[in-house]
């Protein structure tokens, strides 16, 4: 019996802090984030619920260096959406942000590898953090009978099998 309140204590603080299933635009992280930067990772030391990383700038995107802390902090093995786990001697794009605890948070990151000199380009001069992006659920089937999103001139709606990379928003002016 006993065993059954841990379970149901588990079960009901993972669904309160579990995973987002909505789709991910990357605008809504790059807008989030006080910085964005290239890092080559120097060091990690892994914890239970953060893992901790030494890097090196590259490149700054968003943000200045004056304020880039030496430390960067990604969520762990046992957050309930998984680990940032980054690899040393491994170059990334880095999305974070001071957190009101005062740890540098990853928001999100790409393997340089995979980023594009559009990408950059994309990220440096053709989002607009002043528009607001509306995900229509009806067209993900999350809220069935859900009404369609009207366009506005202060939002634009992202498309049904949109892919988060391909595109910006810009308001409809």
């Amino acid at each position: 019996m006993e065993l059954m309140k841990y379970g149901s204590l588990l079960v009901f603080v993972t669904a309160c802090f579990g995973c987002d299933p909505s789709p991910k635009v990357q605008q809504d992280d790059f807008c989030y984030a006080n910085f964005v930067f290239e890092a080559n990772i120097t060091s990690r030391n892994i914890g239970e619920l953060n893992i901790e990383y030494g890097f090196d700038v590259q490149a700054i995107y968003k943000g200045t260096a004056d304020n880039i802390p030496s430390t960067l902090v990604g969520d762990g093995y046992f957050m309930s959406c998984g680990p940032q786990e980054l690899k040393v001697n491994t170059f990334y794009l880095i999305f974070a942000k001071h957190q009101s605890g005062g740890a540098f948070q990853i928001v999100d990151y790409y393997n340089m590898a995979n980023v594009k000199n559009t990408d950059i380009e994309r990220i440096t001069t053709k989002y607009d953090c002043d528009c607001n992006i509306n995900i229509d659920d009806s067209l993900y089937g999350y809220v069935p009978g859900a009404p369609k999103i009207k366009p506005s001139k202060e939002a634009c709606i992202t498309p049904a099998n949109y892919c988060p990379r391909s595109g910006f928003c810009r308001k409809n002016v």
